[in-house]
């Protein structure tokens, strides 16, 4: 066990050497620390591109919905008025005019109806002959085809 002394100059030398080794390693850290400072602000920038790009794009895609919107309300509303003013035309070109041969063929129907044969069945009730100019009524026709048969001849029911 060969133990030296240590002399004041190694130990001033030591000294040294550790003070040199932790002011580089106190500016490592610091350079390191700058650097992490750099990147997030970098990612920061980069994030915040990011979000006005896409929020961008989402404003886009929100103005071009509303004004989709907004034209198909439009066409509507158009397609409204046109079948407003088409039905007023209808109205104003396609007035009833009621004949006295069509009134008569009612009146007769109607006895029809009445006939003693036929009292059990209920006479319908909007059979109004006082306004029959302003009703449309649709009769249907007592006498029914059922068949012709191969002399040419037609059956009645």
């Amino acid at each position: 066990q060969n133990v030296k002394p240590i002399t004041h100059e190694e130990f001033e030398e030591h000294k040294k050497m550790c003070e040199k080794l932790a002011v580089e390693k106190a500016e490592r850290r610091a350079k390191e620390i700058e650097e992490r400072k750099i990147a997030e602000n970098r990612t920061a920038e980069a994030l915040k591109r990011l979000k006005t790009d896409i929020s961008k794009r989402f404003e886009f895609i929100d103005r071009k919905a509303k004004e989709a919107a907004e034209i198909k309300k439009c066409e509507k509303k158009i397609l409204r008025q046109k079948m407003s003013k088409y039905a007023n035309l209808g109205k104003e070109v396609c007035v009833v005019n009621s004949s006295e041969t069509k009134v008569e063929e009612l009146r007769k129907r109607v006895e029809q109806l009445k006939h003693p044969v036929r009292e059990t069945r209920d006479i319908r009730k909007d059979y109004d002959l006082a306004n029959i100019k302003y009703r449309q009524l649709s009769v249907s026709n007592p006498v029914k085809k059922v068949a012709a048969s191969s002399s040419n001849s037609i059956e009645y029911t």
